[in-house]
């Protein structure tokens, strides 16, 4: 009885916006942004369809989308802190370590993910990361180093004006979100914004990039990039 009545509370507190706030350090009422990581597994997968050869993806976490990239026919290398990607298949392989620090020797790829991954680079706190406040431009150029002149770099991220909510993650406004790509040029992109509690809806880049500074949300920011040299 006191297991599941310990259970219950732990239950009732992680689905309280409020609670969540008070020990989590969310915003109050929690995040409103369901749905968008299935939005931008979707971007990912068909715009990496029609390509081969070998991939990366960065930051993986559970994410689905490295085993359905080996599923597609790629060499596949997954790379996170805490991978947990649990399983041994042909051309699939697991690094448990941080991007910046891994050496990758003479290793190149011909495609890079950074899906929702890029705006938790030094922000310590979560996922094991080390505060360092231009990780996320670090791990860009390395990426950029990976890649050859006609590889592809699939990106999404959040957009809006330029703040950092700690330890959850940045927004990338006109401020950062160029010296961000500095490097690459834009193949393909697509944005998507909500209202609250409302669906997601296309908008333009510049839309995105104007979003408010709203702690429970931001735009979406969906990219294909190539290095421009």
């Amino acid at each position: 009885m006191r297991n599941d009545l310990t259970r219950g509370l732990a239950r009732r507190v992680m689905t309280s916006g409020k609670l969540r706030h008070l020990l989590l350090g969310q915003p109050p009422g929690g995040f409103d942004l369901a749905g968008e990581k299935q939005l931008d597994w979707g971007w990912v997968m068909a715009k990496s369809a029609g390509l081969q050869g070998r991939a990366l993806d960065i930051g993986s976490g559970p994410s689905p989308v490295p085993a359905a990239l080996q599923a597609a026919g790629f060499d596949t290398t997954a790379i996170d802190l805490e991978p947990f990607q649990p399983f041994v298949v042909p051309l699939f392989r697991v690094i448990q370590g941080d991007f910046l620090e891994w050496d990758f020797g003479s290793e190149r790829f011909d495609l890079v993910i950074l899906c929702s991954a890029i705006e938790h680079f030094g922000l310590g706190g979560r996922y094991g990361a080390a505060d360092e406040n231009d990780a996320d431009l670090r791990c860009m150029r390395k990426v950029k180093g990976l890649l050859p002149v006609d590889g592809r770099l699939i990106l999404t991220l959040p957009l809006g004006q330029d703040y950092v909510l700690r330890p959850w993650h940045r927004v990338y406004g006109r401020e950062r979100f160029p010296r961000l790509i500095d490097g690459f040029r834009v193949v393909d992109a697509r944005a998507l914004a909500r209202t609250a509690g409302g669906p997601w809806q296309e908008v333009t880049v510049e839309t995105a990039l104007n979003h408010p500074k709203t702690p429970q949300r931001y735009a979406l920011g969906e990219f294909v990039l190539q290095p421009d040299n």
